[in-house]
């Protein structure tokens, strides 16, 4: 692009711009040659294209341009009720943008659909002089919002909620006008499918404007109001926040085949229907939640326990102890005749809040060669169940905020996690029961370790049991591990802080004299 000039002073333009997307925001970049002179941001506009390329239209024949929103305004104006306005109005004062309503809508909680193109164009603004092409008014416009008391709580009247219209922003306007052309970034495709892989996100941050005046829409935050709105399948801001992570699993699971599944938690309700629906396609490993007062799996048990009525082959990979948890979440396919096999997994706890209370992402990989690995991991967890002893419980369990309880059940078979550089530290039991009466000496005397396992291993490993993960055969002194008998004083001098005539040494310089 040739420099444009003002007279005889040249000015810079944009030279490049380029966009990158997933299936929920979208990057764009921009560069210049050099400095524009009187540029007070950039105006961006998303511009949806049609499967040649070209620029789709809407129903009423104009073309489908966005210009995306902003909510930063000018020195001098106020956006007192978080009203979004648009880069024309406010524009983009750096040389990059995310374009978070790509897929979220910006005035209701609704999302755009995905497995649409779109490309990115860029307009340089500055205060609007003779000459120039003026940008959209910046008058604010009246809009309605709810009234609020002083507390910040919509007001009811005659059981509606009274309506007030105030301008969109506060303060005087700014015209602007455009310093030059437009430049389009390169079309990107918003998909969650790459290849051989599919991923996708939740949107569950919490902390956002938007969601506080939802929950204050009505004038009053209940108690677990938002616990309660996310754990409702139909709820629309569960929807919202869970982005395309359930559909994707409910496609993913509703695919003919069969399916492998290791959980670690299982709460949400909708995730368990859709277990359910599938109960005679299934094996599932589904591991315990921490302890919540004396009990184990709080909140697996619900969850556990209508598998079991339902007839689904469970195997039950409970640990007693909040240093080895069964953090497992992905589902295998086997699709019938032989086709080749592909994997769901990703940070997605299977509970509401890991739906739609945190950031987390979810991914499919196609791939046969990844998915015999999955498969024998799965196998190898349910293959790694001794008969053991049942243990007696050596640690307090992870705190309630985070773990949850165990489920009495009837039968008591127990195993042990073996694992590199960790042998006996874990212990798992599977469908596992406190010792029945008579049998808590053995127990507690061979500590679950099996009749046959070697002599050392059976002095070592009782003392590791004994002990959380880090701290072997150590002894805890503040924040380190000390260990005891003869290597201790080599730690101690190990750990001891250098003296200052030592660390003069070490660098060369001569010690200074204390002053008597």
């Amino acid at each position: 692009m040739l420099p444009r000039r003002m007279g005889d002073q040249v000015m810079g333009t944009i030279i490049a711009a380029h966009a990158y997307v997933n299936n929920e925001v979208a990057y764009v970049a921009w560069d210049i040659d050099d400095k524009i002179d009187g540029c007070l941001g950039f105006e961006v506009v998303r511009v949806y294209l049609d499967e040649q390329g070209n620029v789709s239209k809407r129903l009423d024949g104009s073309e489908d341009r966005v210009t995306c929103a902003a909510w930063v305004a000018f020195k001098g104006q106020r956006n007192p009720h978080w009203l979004p306005q648009t880069t024309s109005l406010w524009p983009v004062q750096k040389l990059s943008w995310r374009d978070l309503t790509l897929r979220k809508r910006r005035n209701e909680m609704k999302r755009r659909p995905d497995e649409v193109r779109v490309r990115y164009e860029i307009r340089p603004l500055g205060d609007l002089k003779p000459g120039m092409q003026a940008a959209p008014d910046p008058t604010p416009q009246l809009v309605e919002i709810n009234k609020r008391d002083k507390d910040g709580r919509p007001i009811k009247k005659n059981g509606t909620f009274e309506k007030i219209a105030v301008k969109a922003y506060e303060g005087p306007p700014r015209p602007l006008g455009y310093l030059g052309p437009a430049v389009a970034s390169n079309p990107v495709h918003v998909t969650r499918k790459r290849g051989q892989f599919e991923s996708t996100f939740t949107n569950g941050i919490l902390a956002a404007q938007w969601l506080r005046n939802v929950l204050l829409e009505d004038g009053v935050k209940q108690p677990n109001e938002l616990i309660d709105m996310i754990s409702n399948p139909e709820n629309g801001i569960r929807k919202y926040l869970a982005g395309d992570v359930i559909p994707m699993l409910r496609e993913f699971i509703n695919a003919p085949g069969r399916f492998l599944v290791a959980l670690y938690e299982l709460e949400d309700k909708e995730l368990l229907d859709l277990l359910l629906a599938n109960k005679d396609r299934l094996r599932i490993i589904l591991a315990n939640t921490g302890k919540v007062g004396d009990d184990w799996d709080v909140r697996n048990a619900h969850a556990r326990k209508a598998l079991i009525d339902a007839g689904v082959d469970i195997h039950h990979r409970m640990f007693n102890n909040s240093s080895q948890i069964g953090h497992n979440k992905f589902v295998v396919h086997i699709p019938p005749g032989g086709a080749e096999r592909s994997v769901f997994t990703g940070s997605t706890n299977w509970t509401a809040t890991g739906l739609a209370g945190q950031s987390n992402n979810a991914l499919i990989i196609r791939n046969d060669e990844v998915a015999a690995a999955y498969v024998a991991y799965w196998e190898r967890m349910l293959d790694d169940n001794a008969t053991l002893e049942a243990p007696v419980e050596f640690d307090d369990g992870m705190p309630d905020n985070q773990q949850s309880k165990f489920p009495t059940l009837e039968r008591g078979a127990v195993c042990y996690l073996d694992r590199q550089r960790r042998v006996g530290r874990s212990l798992v039991f599977s469908e596992h029961a406190k010792p029945q009466k008579g049998q808590g000496n053995a127990a507690r005397s061979s500590r679950g370790l099996p009749a046959d396992a070697p002599g050392r291993a059976r002095r070592v490993v009782p003392r590791l049991l004994s002990r959380p993960v880090g701290q072997g055969l150590h002894r805890r002194r503040g924040n380190r591990y000390w260990p005891q008998g003869s290597e201790a004083d080599r730690h101690r001098r190990r750990f001891k802080r250098p003296s200052h005539a030592q660390l003069c040494r070490r660098q060369g310089q001569r010690p200074r004299r204390s002053r008597r």
